[in-house]
């Protein structure tokens, strides 16, 4: 218990909450102000679950992952924030996710960027035939993060330890491991590709695909590489990232507030309009 009360105002305990979602599985819970997970950072969560101060759903938002939706980053200070966009970023979301999310809010919108996700990973997650299971986890983690203890030693300090042993993989622009589950995450990854961009075909969104790359890195990865292949394919709106600065990275793959500035900078000068 004291040590419960004595890191709640170190900002443990205020960290954004996920509720279970049939389709999407996980997903912030609506009306939050907190704090990120790294650096501690202001976070507000609107009526419509974006990272987004002022209520519903605007004409233009990012979709992507935890790097869109601005980890370690205050509000004003993501890319999506930079462009005058909300953040439909979720963590640990992968590709297809993101791409559910984009085309439930696709009527509402004139304008998008759907951003790489690092959680290829998670596509077998996505696909697995026990979506009920996974729905009790995330019940059981959203009902442990609303303590103080469980922020500091899981979300801090134990997470620290895994991305030192998944480096290699992250370097690569991937958490996905080889043989046949590489092979369908990669297809999925494709197919939702090209999913998202007959979505935005059909309802006359400018949709921008922007590659995002990892810290240290300097080619595209296997999955990077998809990206680049079915924009080429589609002759679609694209910026790729990849080569940042490492100095720019608060870790292996989340850019500080000057990476945040560098890719909406690149993203306003693709031909946005």
């Amino acid at each position: 218990m004291f040590a419960e009360l004595a890191l709640r105002p170190f900002g443990y305990g205020s960290y954004v909450l996920y509720g279970s979602h049939a389709e999407l599985l996980w997903l912030p819970e609506p009306n939050q102000r907190g704090v990120t997970v790294a650096g501690h950072q202001p976070i507000t969560i609107n009526d419509a679950s974006l990272r987004w101060s002022q209520p519903g759903v605007p004409t233009a938002v990012g979709f992507g992952d935890s790097v869109t939706m601005g980890w370690g980053v205050a509000d004003d200070d993501t890319f999506s924030a930079r462009l005058g966009m909300a953040s439909a970023g979720v963590n640990a979301w992968p590709t297809s996710l993101c791409v559910d999310r984009f085309e439930a809010l696709a009527p509402q919108l004139d304008e998008a960027v759907l951003a790489y996700s690092f959680n290829n990973r998670m596509e077998a997650v996505i696909a697995s035939d026990d979506k009920e299971g996974f729905l009790r986890g995330v019940r059981l983690k959203n009902a442990a993060r609303r303590l103080a203890l469980y922020n500091f030693v899981v979300e801090d300090l134990l997470r620290r330890a895994v991305y030192h042993r998944v480096k290699e993989d992250l370097v690569d622009g991937t958490w996905a491991r080889g043989g046949e589950r590489l092979e369908n995450n990669q297809t999925r990854v494709r197919e939702a590709l090209h999913r998202a961009l007959d979505v935005a075909d059909q309802h006359g969104i400018a949709l921008t695909l922007l590659v995002l790359g990892s810290a240290g890195q300097t080619s595209p990865g296997p999955f990077q590489q998809i990206w680049l292949d079915v924009a080429a394919e589609r002759d679609a709106t694209l910026v790729d990232m990849t080569g940042m600065d490492p100095a720019l990275f608060q870790d292996h793959v989340h850019p500080v507030p000057e990476g945040h500035r560098l890719i909406a900078e690149a993203l306003a000068q693709s031909g946005r309009p």
